[in-house]
């Protein structure tokens, strides 16, 4: 009985937002566009378990809350974070990622 009133308070915090978003998880799967300084910078596929697909070629990545860290494939070395940025239409995932040559945030890719 205890377990069961636990789970459905958790259960009412998350939907009120009140749980913290730390441990949100990979991003949502699905077909990202990438761009860089505005410009198209090819897409970004989210897979199941940890991978992704570039240029036809599969990778893997790790993530802790929303951070990413990609360790094979075409974003091998790429960090970012990935988000729901807000509009004037509905919230979206997008993920940014920081260029390893620089470190800097400069890549965009939108669901």
């Amino acid at each position: 009985m205890r377990r069961t009133a636990l789970v459905l308070v958790l259960a009412v915090a998350a939907m009120l937002g009140l749980v913290a978003p730390a441990s949100a998880g990979a991003p949502p799967r699905g077909l990202y566009e990438c761009t860089i300084s505005g410009a198209f910078f090819g897409d970004l596929k989210i897979l199941k378990d940890g991978k992704y697909e570039r240029n036809d070629e599969i990778g893997k990545f790790t993530f802790k809350g929303r951070k990413l860290s990609f360790n094979t494939g075409g974003f091998k070395g790429f960090k970012g974070r990935w988000y729901m940025a807000t509009g004037s239409g509905p919230d979206t995932p997008e993920i940014a990622l920081r260029n390893p040559l620089d470190d800097f945030e400069d890549i965009y890719c939108g669901k």
